[in-house]
């Protein structure tokens, strides 16, 4: 996950990149697509995340944007989870996302 800058509707939106592959990006989708999480690696930048803010979601394998979801409020789920393509990330900053 990265910033790509401020700017957007809000004076203090940011934008986000929110990368998947494509099997992330189904289990996501089946998971209800309303709450992403971030690898441990990422947690100093997820820190940075606020309600308003918009991920910009790509997916990695072939190169297309499928989606923008508006950070909405922090979640409290903190769980790991391990994707089928053995990526794992923890929740630690996950957050509540409007499709």
């Amino acid at each position: 996950m990265t910033n790509s800058g401020e700017g957007g509707c809000g004076p203090n939106m940011n934008y986000w990149f929110d990368l998947f592959t494509g099997t992330t990006w189904e289990e996501f989708r089946q998971a209800g697509a309303r709450i992403t999480g971030f690898r441990q690696t990422t947690r100093n930048v997820a820190k940075g995340v606020k309600p308003g803010d918009i991920f910009l979601c790509y997916l990695t394998e072939v190169m297309r944007w499928v989606g923008a979801l508006e950070v909405v409020a922090p979640s409290a789920d903190r769980t790991r989870k391990t994707n089928s393509d053995s990526s794992e990330f923890h929740r630690i900053a996950s957050v509540h996302v409007r499709r």
